[in-house]
């Protein structure tokens, strides 16, 4: 029989070995969000360390654990099948000590290879075969034939156990591995109890989507989101809808208060709660008046801090805060990643479970979660639910099978697929549960998307340079409504009075939003006037994935240790935000962007489905571009 103690020995001295390779590989990324030394002192000051200490222990438990098991038990096979086989070739001391360095090398190469397969921006992106001066094997194949290989060695090795009546032992943690995973698959299914009350009002938002960038029925040059866009072809959609703001924090702010951020209070991403004007009553709470039972979703909260003060009784999100930040960006270790793909792993490793910002985040899992969250709400209420999705968010690491897919060509194409994917399960439980047909469905995005096709590069918020940034996608779908195209300007805040407008409620007066119940009837109104504004003003791009700023403004923002949440510095909101904001007004087709800082004006016309680039304007629609940055400075208090 196999020695105990020599195998634990050398389990404890590989598992040693990888982990401290891992490691370094985990803190060579980190410095991309830490890169000057005195940044480090934000990690070690003792109030932090509080707040990061018992998810870490808890989480490098797990991982201590599961690398131990995982390499014990194949020490053990391996083990095993050298003592008991009768090959001749064995006998060799130096065959012997090849083989055993082989099996080692290809075990490696097939889990570091399967988490690189699955997780596009883990750390551990190549086989370790690809070190070496060896001719490369596509991927896929070269996985196929190492998992072949291990499953023949295993089988065979199961083999010599039976006659040596060790078969028992040899086949049980496989057995467990097997049932864990078929309860894993039955965990991603509901039973689904139908939803009866009627005049339930569900927002399903999506990051960063835009109508350029869905399928070939809206201008794009194939069907990259289908599901979106079948279901804004059913709807009630409005082609010319707009965001106050790009970024996610405040996008929501002024959907759930029907106000414009200046009026709300919120004004970027991370501010502190006294910044919310004590004047807002958000829309959940306004339904909870009503008997509504209100709940939030979601899978990213690094820069949007939902929380119940937003009018919601019910949360489902990752954990918030500074933990977030650290351990979801730090915590990649190849079996853990291949753990948290599974609705198992993820209630194992809660800390990390469900996070967008993880490279092992999956998206299926996050979905079957909340679905079986919904499917677990009361049923004596009317339900106002909010879901919002973020696999078309930074850190832009496409998911398994997006990340395989050639026809999608970049990392923008793979998180709109993802999403759009996202989208279909749900339509799909909505339908089941009967809750499609007995609620209001509203399908709009936070912001879109500045997206640089030449220089693979994205932004949002941080200026007007990219008009599609704030250009979102909207449509309403419920009993009585035809489908149909509206092009009029509507601002996405109008969501808000036209939820209550529908419900047969009160719409507060105090507020900016216009319900847009009688364009949806087919009636004329006025042209809406639309204000925007930027948020923190550095060119904040996403590249690639892999550079967001925060290596140079992890300095402006602090951190408040009683609940771990992040914010920015109250001298660095006003000098980095307040100061350098940028201001847009559109006027029918006229478009007016005001800096400031810079001193700069600029005044075009606007074709509203291809807002990119400012057209000429003739003599008559020039003189009003006076009257325009006087109407911008008033709305916005500039002096």
């Amino acid at each position: 029989m196999v020695k105990s103690r020599s195998l634990i020995r050398k389990t404890f001295c590989l598992v040693f070995v990888l982990l401290f390779i891992e490691t370094l590989e985990n803190l060579w990324c980190f410095r991309i969000f830490f890169p000057r030394a005195k940044d480090f002192s934000l990690l070690i000051s003792l109030p932090l360390l509080k707040i990061l200490t018992p998810p870490a222990v808890y989480l490098i438990s797990i991982l201590l654990l599961s690398y131990f098991a995982v390499f014990f038990y194949f020490n053990y096979v391996l083990d095993f099948f050298l003592e008991n086989s009768n090959w001749p070739s064995l006998k060799n001391r130096h065959f012997r000590r090849w083989f055993i360095l082989g099996n080692y090398y290809f075990f490696l190469n097939f889990i570091y290879g399967l988490n690189s397969f699955l997780f596009f921006g883990s750390a551990f992106k190549h086989f370790l075969l690809y070190l070496l001066p060896f001719p490369r094997v596509p991927h896929t194949w070269f996985l196929f034939l190492l998992g072949f290989y291990f499953l023949a060695l295993f089988l065979f090795t199961a083999k010599l156990a039976a006659r040596k009546k060790g078969f028992f032992v040899l086949t049980l943690p496989l057995l467990c591995v097997l049932v864990i995973l078929s309860l894993d698959s039955l965990a991603g299914q509901t039973r689904l109890r139908p939803f009866t009350q009627k005049n339930n009002v569900i927002l399903l938002g999506v990051d960063s989507i835009q109508y350029n960038r869905l399928t070939k029925n809206w201008g794009f040059h194939k069907d990259l989101a289908p599901n979106i866009g079948d279901f804004l072809e059913r709807s009630v959609c409005f082609t010319n809808s707009w965001s106050p703001l790009a970024r996610t924090y405040p996008s929501y702010n002024a959907i759930l208060t029907g106000r414009y951020p200046i009026n709300n209070g919120i004004r970027d991403n991370l501010l502190e709660d006294y910044h919310i004007n004590p004047t807002n009553l958000y829309l959940g709470n306004l339904l909870k008046e009503h008997n509504y039972f209100s709940s939030h979703y979601t899978d990213e909260v690094r820069f949007s801090i939902i929380r119940n003060i937003h009018g919601f009784d019910k949360l489902f999100h990752p954990k918030m805060g500074v933990t977030d930040y650290i351990l979801a960006t730090f915590f990649d270790y190849a079996i853990t990643n291949l753990m948290l793909y599974t609705n198992f792993g993820n209630y194992l490793l809660y800390p990390l479970a469900y996070n967008r910002s993880h490279v092992a985040y999956n998206p299926r899992v996050f979905v079957n979660r909340v679905i079986k969250e919904i499917n677990n709400l009361p049923r004596d209420k009317p339900q106002f639910i909010v879901i919002h999705l973020c696999s078309n968010h930074y850190p832009y690491f496409p998911a398994f099978p997006y990340n395989r897919n050639r026809n999608l060509i970049d990392f923008s194409e793979k998180g709109i697929a993802m999403t759009d994917g996202q989208v279909g399960q749900l339509l799909e439980f909505f339908k089941k549960s009967q809750l499609l047909e007995n609620s209001l469905f509203v399908l709009h995005s936070d912001h879109g998307d500045g997206w640089d096709a030449v220089n693979k590069a994205i932004s949002h918020g941080s200026n007007f340079n990219y008009l599609w940034c704030n250009k979102t996608v909207l449509g309403f779908w419920g009993k009585g409504y035809i489908p149909r195209k509206i092009d009029n300007l509507v601002r996405s805040f109008d969501i808000y009075p036209t939820i209550l407008e529908m419900m047969g409620l009160e719409v507060p007066k105090d507020i900016d939003g216009i319900s847009l119940v009688n364009l949806m009837d087919g009636r004329k109104e006025a042209p809406r006037n639309f204000f925007a504004e930027t948020g923190y003003s550095l060119e904040n791009k996403y590249i690639n994935g892999k550079i967001q700023n925060l290596d140079s403004d992890i300095k402006n923002y602090k951190v408040d240790y009683k609940t771990g949440l992040a914010f920015i510095k109250d001298e660095d909101y006003d000098e980095w935000v307040l100061k350098r904001k940028w201001y847009l007004m559109i006027n029918k087709n006229l478009a007016l962007i005001y800096n400031p800082f810079l001193g700069e004006v600029r005044f075009g016309f606007i074709d509203p489905l291809n807002p990119q680039y400012f057209l000429t304007t003739t003599a008559s629609e020039h003189k009003l571009k006076k009257g325009m940055l006087i109407q911008i400075k008033k709305f916005n208090k500039i002096k």
